[in-house]
């Protein structure tokens, strides 16, 4: 006997012979009332030409969760599972579910492919409470970044993790990002600036410019918002700083900068031959990569975020232009900064994480609010590590290193645990001085505030040095002369440190 059933990959009714007995509940008498119960009214696919009053978007599609639907059958079919970044199998009970469901492998990943899943992520429409450390893809910046889900909503632009981010997102295009030689090299300038204006598959609608090498003008095009190639700027003036003939001489790295670029011999050895690209862009603010390919030589890249040259393993083809082949090389190209004199950096993200910098001008940590990702390395969780790490770019001025007052020798609790809050008087507030308290530096209120005038060099000597043993803060200075010792005593050596003590009369 004829009856109807519904195959969710096509979203559409068919016809079959049953047999009469058993079979599943995915059987109707006819395609109406099979339609009726079964038929997703919101899928953007072919195979429907009826009224929709809203229709899904293919990301929306496979951002949707695991649904096995409202029967018992035991089917195995495929997903797209956004937060691993790949099409996985799960059971499908025959009926109901959602349209994240296919037959095949094969079928979702189409679907599903990078174009769909890659493109600009889209804040849900209503804001859910969750907090939940998430990735995406910025098709803007061509990199993953993470940032806070609120645990609904939104597209499939959505991972666990920067692994998956990445898979899925930046496998290289070769036909999209640039023109090549038959080495699958890229060329400086036939693999950007005489790159035709690609919109790309999204779309939006954003105002762009592209570099046209017929007029050699920058000129506007409308980008879609996702994938394209790499000539694609913000703005006018990035497109001529990058493209413009007329710096051409003092945009390319080569041995000789008055030669035209060419089309090296392949890389695959690791020579360090790709040299002649375009540095129209900052290449030390790029991050660093390794390229698609499998050699292993090392190199050298500029890590921003730490402020130094640090040594990576390159693949030997592709990559950017932060690649060095020595330290040397890339310190010349990229001049490193001690992490302490970076400024203080949020980030893209909008947590609201306490944190402290060193402050190079006020030299000082300072408090701000990190964002939770991106930033840079000067940003410690405390202020001890901060001034740990940083209290070597403390400049020794003379007028840095005593407040009025003096630091109390007597009388004074000491902590229960070693602290360190500062290295000078002039990172404590007011009238506080740094003092060093048994293993502990800290700023605190001076025994005197207002000292009487004393001479700067007192009568007697001072005692032989000695080792503080066990005061770990005890090289802090606690007197800057003589004057600043009460009575009689005197501004004296002990092994690694200056501090007031009792005077000899005569020398040892």
């Amino acid at each position: 006997m004829e009856r109807w059933t519904y195959t969710p990959s096509t979203d559409a009714c068919e016809q079959f012979v049953y047999g009469g007995c058993g079979g599943s509940a995915n059987r109707f008498d006819t395609q109406v009332a099979c339609e009726r119960k079964c038929r997703r009214q919101l899928v953007t696919r072919p195979v429907s030409t009826t009224s929709q009053p809203r229709q899904e978007t293919r990301a929306e599609v496979c951002a949707m969760p695991e649904e096995g639907g409202n029967c018992l059958a035991y089917i195995q079919n495929w997903r797209y599972d956004s937060t691993a970044g790949n099409c996985v199998q799960f059971v499908y009970g025959g009926c109901g579910g959602n349209s994240n469901n296919f037959k095949t492998k094969e079928e979702c990943e189409r679907f599903c492919s990078r174009q769909v899943v890659c493109q600009r992520f889209e804040e849900p429409e209503v804001s859910c409470l969750a907090n939940i450390p998430r990735w995406r893809y910025n098709p803007d910046s061509r990199t993953c970044e993470n940032f806070v889900y609120g645990g609904c909503g939104g597209n499939a632009n959505n991972f666990n993790s920067i692994e998956a981010c990445e898979g899925m997102c930046l496998q290289r295009d070769d036909d999209r990002t640039a023109n090549r030689d038959s080495s699958n090299r890229v060329s400086s300038w036939e693999g950007i600036c005489r790159l035709q204006a690609d919109v790309g598959p999204c779309k939006s609608s954003q105002t762009r410019w592209h570099y046209n090498p017929i007029t050699q003008l920058c000129e506007t095009f409308t980008y879609g918002g996702c994938l394209g190639n790499h000539n694609n700027f913000e703005s006018q003036a990035q497109c001529m700083t990058y493209c413009d003939s007329s710096r051409w001489a003092h945009n390319v790295r080569t041995a000789a900068p008055t030669a035209a670029p060419t089309d090296p011999e392949p890389d695959i050895e690791g020579s360090g031959d790709i040299d002649e690209v375009i540095t129209g862009v900052d290449v030390c603010s790029l991050d660093r990569d390794s390229g698609s390919c499998r050699f292993a030589s090392r190199k050298w890249f500029y890590n921003h975020r730490e402020g130094k040259c640090e040594e990576f393993v390159y693949g030997g083809c592709e990559g950017n232009q932060n690649r060095f082949e020595s330290r040397e090389e890339c310190e010349s190209q990229c001049n490193p900064r001690d992490i302490c004199m970076l400024s203080s950096k949020t980030g893209v993200c909008r947590a609201s994480i306490p944190r402290f910098y060193f402050d190079y001008a006020a030299q000082e940590c300072r408090q701000f609010v990190y964002g939770g990702c991106q930033g840079n390395a000067n940003n410690f969780d405390s202020r001890d590590v901060c001034m740990s790490r940083c209290s070597s770019l403390l400049r020794d001025r003379p007028e840095d290193l005593e407040k009025e007052g003096m630091c109390p020798s007597r009388d004074y609790p000491f902590p229960q645990q070693c602290r360190r809050e500062c290295n000078r008087d002039l990172q404590c507030p007011g009238n506080k001085k740094c003092c060093a308290l048994g293993c502990s530096v800290l700023c605190i209120e001076p025994a005197i505030s207002v000292r009487p005038i004393q001479p700067k060099v007192k009568a007697g000597y001072c005692p032989p040095r000695t080792d503080w043993k066990g005061l770990l803060g005890a090289c802090a200075p606690a007197c800057s002369d003589d004057s600043s010792c009460p009575g009689q005593q005197k501004c004296c050596h002990h092994g690694c440190g200056v501090r007031c003590v009792d005077a000899l009369d005569e020398e040892p």
